[in-house]
């Protein structure tokens, strides 16, 4: 897998490429939890990603959600993702276009970091 956030405002960047492994159910379990109730309930009645047809019967199922005390369950399509870096880059711009780029790549002993051309 492969992110890359970039920052316009400072003209930074950084790109991990690593391996991905879903997390365990007791990490994700603990991560929803620690989101707001509302995030947790939209969870609960969204199905994240598909078609959005009927806004009505999504909002009675949040508001009857809403309605109990009990804590909310995290839904069991509701998992997490790991990455384990292999590579990072951080990337700073310049208006010369002689760009910073300094590489770093897990090795055997570690981290090895090296200076790329722009």
């Amino acid at each position: 897998v492969a992110l890359t956030f970039w920052w316009e405002e400072t003209g930074r960047q950084i790109r991990v490429q690593g391996d991905v492994e879903p997390i365990d159910d007791a990490e994700a379990d603990r991560f929803f939890a620690e989101r707001n109730r509302d995030s947790q309930i939209v969870s609960c009645v969204s199905k994240q990603g598909a078609l959005f047809v009927n806004s009505e019967s999504m909002i009675e199922a949040y508001e009857a959600l809403n309605l109990t005390t009990a804590p909310i369950q995290r839904p069991a399509d509701w998992i997490g993702y790991r990455i384990k870096p292999l590579r990072i880059e951080f990337l700073q711009f310049s208006k010369t276009r002689f760009h910073d780029r300094t590489l770093y790549e897990r090795c055997a002993s570690g981290w090895k970091i090296t200076k790329l051309q722009p």
